[in-house]
């Protein structure tokens, strides 16, 4: 086999590669303005509820409420949630009302810290997006933003002190004078049955040279 076929071969096996892995794509986000949090030992929960929301660009359109709800047990770990977003996209066809996008809480990524205020990264699957959105989704991110009350909040004030405070002690209408942030995107396959003739076509190419040679 000529060192030319055998390149060939070994390109064409790394495109069939990538095919099978797709690509993924990243959403228009849903922005909330700020968003109160709370955090109850009662039922370890945490909670955010917020209103006025809309999909940033390219639609730039929406009256949208969005809610997550996170449980941890008495000593802040995580165990599971969930989150929906509801309302209304005029531009996009969507009535006032709809059920937007909902799905579960898998995680938390990372918390972001300052002197002001503290940002977990909740982990998303997303198991149902309204078809008038234009866009499937698999997986995303909801950042929520809570006020640190012994840095400057803003007009807001309220929350916990520390990390390890987060998800173990009871604070309520937690939230910064910052929007909050949904982040989606979807995976998507490149097309494979051209790639996988083409391999066809080079291992029989492979195989006659071999054998006329």
């Amino acid at each position: 086999m000529s060192r030319t076929l055998l390149l060939a071969l070994v390109l064409t096996l790394s495109s069939v590669s990538s095919a099978l892995a797709g690509t993924v794509v990243e959403n228009p986000n849903f922005v909330f303005p700020p968003v109160p949090y709370s955090f109850s030992t009662a039922t370890n929960t945490f909670t955010g509820q917020g209103s006025g929301g809309f999909v940033g660009a390219p639609v730039l359109d929406g009256d949208l409420s969005g809610t997550l709800n996170v449980t941890f047990t008495d000593l802040g770990e995580f165990v599971g949630g969930t989150f929906t977003i509801t309302g209304a996209i005029p531009s996009l066809g969507i009535p006032a009302g709809s059920l937007v996008m909902q799905g579960d809480v898998t995680g938390i990524a990372k918390i972001e810290a300052d002197p002001e205020h503290f940002a977990p990264f909740f982990d998303l699957e997303v198991n149902m997006v309204n078809p008038l959105l234009g866009f499937d989704a698999d997986i995303g991110t909801w950042i929520a933003e809570v006020c640190n009350p012994t840095g400057d909040c803003g007009e807001f004030s309220g929350g916990p002190t520390s990390i390890a405070d987060l998800f173990t002690t009871d604070y309520t209408d937690s939230h910064m004078p910052l929007n909050t942030f949904v982040f989606t995107s979807h995976h998507v396959p490149y097309p494979t049955a051209g790639l996988l003739f083409g391999l066809g076509l080079a291992l029989l190419a492979a195989r006659q040279r071999l054998h006329w040679s």
